[in-house]
């Protein structure tokens, strides 16, 4: 996994049938090969999976 989120979770509210979760990101662990010469992470490189319903295909 080339970039990893690891979180606590804060709160957790039932709505319905589905459970809405807040978290705190504790820790972010990215490998070398998605991040420039400053450390941030560069989206190309990394390609994530992106859901846009004004832009579908995106």
């Amino acid at each position: 996994m080339p970039l990893s989120l690891e979180c606590k979770v804060v709160n957790t509210v039932t709505v319905g049938s589905h459970t809405q979760v807040t978290g705190e990101v504790k820790r972010i662990l990215a490998d070398e090969s998605i991040l420039n010469d400053r450390d941030k992470i560069v989206l190309e490189k990394l390609k994530p999976i992106i859901y846009d319903e004004e832009q579908p295909g995106c």
